[in-house]
């Protein structure tokens, strides 16, 4: 019996410690951690090059000397986490940008600045286990790091809209998961390295914008230049509820995993 005992006066002592471990000294029921991903298509950046000599403009077989980079479609994922120490029944309708972690790996690309809003979340059925969602999401992906990667160059402004259904745990009093459908835009399309518009000695990173073809020359953004064009972005999105994540959150204080090259956000 006095085993029993010490083991029930262990435990609430750990329940303790464990709870600060999220948040020291604000008492919470526990942690809420889902993973998202997005699969989009939308255009990247790829260099426009072909024999011959260094054209004025990027004409179809043309050489596109150092400077002229064109747009083409491709795909793109976004991944990450939403994460924080509450345990809210609509905890998904408030996360903010201090709660937002998303990047992309084949760019080594994170999303800094974040507006996160959900216009509909609501419980279905006479089950009252499915669920709608529809939010919106505006970022700006940037690179953090030094070298060949510029840091302030290679930029992506996504601006999202996403809807889809869902699952609802009663028990728990938790949406679970979320899949659907997104739409939206890319405000600016880089060419996904920089380049050296110097020279060896005095060299000159930069991450030029990509262009569009203008029937058979090429839009002025292809030099180099600025234009701010808008490009499309369209595919599917998932997020769903991660137990052992929320739980290490909670118990350990030990917030989900990003890369280096991604801003932690403030509220983890």
């Amino acid at each position: 019996m006095k085993k029993l005992i010490a083991a029930v006066a262990i435990a609430a002592v750990s329940g303790v410690a464990l709870a600060d471990a999220c948040a020291p000294g604000a008492a919470k029921t526990n942690a809420t951690v889902y993973a998202v991903k997005f699969a989009l298509k939308t255009p990247t950046g790829d260099i426009c090059t072909a024999a011959g000599t260094a054209a004025s403009n990027c004409a179809p077989g043309s050489n596109a000397g150092a400077n002229y980079y064109v747009r083409k479609p491709s795909t793109y994922a976004l991944q990450g986490w939403f994460a924080d120490c509450k345990n809210d029944c609509d905890e998904i309708k408030k996360f903010t940008q201090n709660h937002i972690a998303l990047w992309n790996t084949k760019e080594r690309l994170g999303m800094e600045v974040t507006s996160y809003n959900v216009d509909i979340i609501h419980v279905l059925s006479k089950t009252q286990t499915d669920a709608e969602i529809y939010f919106t999401l505006k970022g700006d992906m940037k690179n953090g790091t030094t070298g060949a990667w510029a840091a302030d160059g290679l930029t992506r402004s996504f601006d999202l809209a996403c809807a889809g259904f869902g699952k609802f745990d009663k028990k728990n009093k938790r949406y679970t998961s979320f899949a659907g459908n997104v739409v939206g835009k890319v405000s600016k399309v880089m060419y996904p390295r920089a380049v050296n518009i110097g020279t060896a000695a005095a060299p000159n990173w930069v991450c030029p914008e990509a262009g569009y073809w203008l029937c058979d020359a090429i839009a002025q953004g292809c030099s180099g230049l600025v234009t701010r064009e808008q490009s499309i972005a369209y595919g599917t999105f998932a997020i769903s509820y991660n137990a052992a994540a929320s739980t290490a959150y909670y118990q350990k204080g030990t917030t989900p995993k990003i890369p280096a090259y991604v801003v932690k956000p403030t509220g983890w």
